[in-house]
């Protein structure tokens, strides 16, 4: 299985910001970190979300304006 921020054809999806319209735009991953996420993070290519996720935690974060949703 794929993670969240791949489509079905493996491909990243590219969202863009509804706030600047940038397309800089980044998945949040919740949960226990590893190397290969912490490598992702310093990469600014996932955001960290922490341990604790509820039904109103983001999924996505902007990298030009920070804006999560």
């Amino acid at each position: 299985r794929l993670p969240p921020h791949y489509d079905d054809s493996g491909f990243r999806n590219l969202l863009t910001c509804p706030v600047c319209s940038s397309p800089e735009t980044i998945p949040i991953v919740y949960g226990l970190l590893s190397e290969d996420l912490i490598r992702e993070a310093n990469e600014r290519a996932i955001a960290l979300g922490g341990c604790v996720i509820s039904d109103d935690s983001p999924s996505w974060k902007c990298r030009a304006c920070d804006h999560q949703w």
